[in-house]
């Protein structure tokens, strides 16, 4: 889809959004493929940390966590979250709320590590926990008990976003486009208008 597809039609304009995302999960090079989330920590303060995006359906995104991580336990005591991703090359933002939940008992997280990678499994192999606090850089180790059958497994989280309002931000130089989605209440419909840039 060019810019002159969405310059001026708001529909086009939100199916351009869930594309290049759609997008940025088999294109390593997209610049939504690393995404910023924010949650709330427990004394009401942001963190912002970035995720790579491994999945785009219907509305949803999801990425793989640790479930050890710091994250998870902002999730669970606020699921409410924000995205923002930024794709430099195409000038164009996406501001997101929704909706987070974790998925690490399910049919989800077996299929998503079957998926991953044997260099990326390493990552959730990491002892101590993340976050925790070392004395040096070499204390960090990748052993897991031998009777693990399968090493990291156990640490290994999908995190999903429901996403219920998109806000999309298109620089260019005959002028800027902006635009604001909100899913309609209960169900798939969402209602959409334009902004001032």
């Amino acid at each position: 889809m060019s810019a002159a597809d969405f310059y001026d039609d708001l529909d086009a304009a939100f199916a351009h959004a869930w594309q290049q995302l759609a997008r940025a999960v088999a294109d390593r090079r997209h610049g939504f493929r690393v995404i910023q989330l924010a949650t709330t920590a427990a004394d009401g303060t942001p963190r912002v940390r970035s995720v790579v995006l491994r999945a785009v359906t219907a509305g949803q995104l999801q990425f793989h966590t640790d479930s050890r991580s710091a994250k998870l336990t902002e999730i669970a005591a606020q699921p409410r979250v924000a995205l923002h991703a930024y794709d430099a090359r195409d000038k164009l933002q996406l501001r997101l709320l929704g909706s987070a939940s974790r998925h690490d008992q399910d049919d989800r997280r077996a299929a998503a590590w079957a998926a991953t990678q044997e260099m990326s499994r390493v990552c959730y192999r990491i002892q101590p926990a993340p976050g925790t606090p070392i004395a040096n850089p070499h204390a960090v180790t990748h052993a897991m008990p031998q009777a693990d059958p399968d090493p990291g497994y156990r640490n290994f989280t999908v995190v999903s976003v429901t996403v219920d309002r998109l806000e999309w931000l298109y620089l260019a130089a005959a002028g800027h486009r902006r635009a604001r989605w909100q899913r309609c209440a209960g169900g798939d419909d969402w209602s959409g208008h334009w902004l001032a840039p």
